[in-house]
């Protein structure tokens, strides 16, 4: 997976969806998502 940080820093408001069930790629998706300033991250269940 890739992410285009510039493209993510020409948006004022930015929606990313990350679909993955390993639980330490999330997690570290979450981390750098983080960084560029996205502080609310939602997680879908299993539902």
């Amino acid at each position: 997976m890739t992410i285009d940080f510039e493209f993510l820093d020409s948006f004022e408001r930015k929606r990313i969806l990350l679909v993955d069930d390993d639980p330490f790629i999330l997690g570290v998706l979450e981390k750098l998502l983080g960084l560029l300033g996205l502080e609310t991250i939602l997680q879908a269940g299993d539902g």
